[in-house]
């Protein structure tokens, strides 16, 4: 059965604990939905005559050291590098010059904002390796990998509201490679009339929320399995 994809953030409640046999039930489904510095033009703007101080050693400097993509994503992999001081401008031409030495499998440096750069990694073990490195501290920078590089959500339908959020997390089943790390019901927001006369309508109207049989999964990595099975 065809499900369509969202990735709006939904109200949700986990207070529905009533149980219900499980049936093996198949769900699909299909995809939702600047400067730029390549490795082509890393010795652009004079870049070729960075002096020694402009390159660095990598290290984490962590014994723990965080995978941020596991082997099962794909790439490229985006790694993130922002200004440790707030709005302070990041150049996308220096971090270049900073990193391609060490990280030969850039693909391309984008900018994202004023304090931001966005980096695209061919390899996965230097692009975790990019994410952990703390010698940017010592230029002002650091790495990160956002939260929506990591998880991708799907929204599947008609799961019956007997089952809770834990529930389904603890039962669903995906194909191979494929884990589910969140999952959150969709609500839809109703408002009620009491019977009170001597207040206003505004103070006479209740809302509440009423889950609905669309929930909202999260995936770990960025590719959607083809089902699920409940």
């Amino acid at each position: 059965m065809n499900t369509d994809l969202d990735s709006d953030s939904m109200e949700t409640d986990d207070n529905n604990k009533s149980k219900k046999n499980r049936h093996e039930n198949k769900r699909k489904f299909t995809n939702d939905g600047k400067d730029n510095y390549s490795a082509d033009n890393k010795r652009h703007n004079g870049d070729t005559h960075s002096s020694s101080s402009d390159n660095i050693t990598p290290t984490t400097g962590n014994p723990s050291t965080q995978e941020f993509y596991k082997s099962n994503a794909k790439g490229p992999y985006s790694v993130w590098v922002r200004s440790k001081t707030p709005n302070k401008e990041v150049s996308q031409f220096k971090v270049g010059s900073l990193l391609f030495k060490n990280y030969s499998s850039i693909q391309e440096i984008c900018r994202r904002s004023r304090s931001k750069v966005e980096i695209y990694v061919l390899s996965r073990d230097q692009a975790n390796k990019l994410a952990n490195d703390q010698s940017l501290i010592e230029h002002g920078l650091e790495a990160f990998v956002p939260g929506f590089c990591k998880t991708r959500k799907g929204i599947v339908k008609y799961i019956d509201v007997e089952f809770s959020d834990v529930e389904l997390l603890e039962g669903i089943k995906c194909p191979e490679f494929t884990k589910v790390v969140e999952v959150r019901r969709i609500n839809r927001k109703e408002r009620v009339m009491s019977n009170a006369s001597n207040i206003s309508e505004e103070e006479n109207t209740q809302v509440k929320w009423i889950p609905t049989k669309s929930v909202v999964l999260s995936f770990e990595g960025q590719t959607l399995p083809d089902y699920i099975s409940v």
